[in-house]
């Protein structure tokens, strides 16, 4: 569940599995889930300034339309 929350995909979570059922050497295992680890906040860093920006677009289109309603002397309904 971890590793679904984290946005992997049921390979790697597998493969996340397969490195604790494996006593061998892990240096390799975990080198590997590092890069995975650091694939995802990569996608999800980009994922939250993207929705930030979008934010940003939909705060500027509502204060516009708050201030053309306030010019026909319109009530604005929030």
């Amino acid at each position: 569940l971890r590793g679904k929350r984290l946005g992997l995909s049921l390979q790697e979570i597998k493969q996340l599995v397969d490195m604790y059922d494996n006593q061998s050497d892990t240096v390799p295992q975990l080198r590997a889930f590092l890069g995975v680890l650091d694939q995802h906040r990569k996608q999800l860093q980009q994922q939250l300034s993207d929705i930030e920006v979008t934010l940003a677009e939909i705060a500027q289109h509502e204060e516009r339309c708050h201030a053309l309603l306030a010019e026909a002397g319109q009530p604005v309904d929030s």
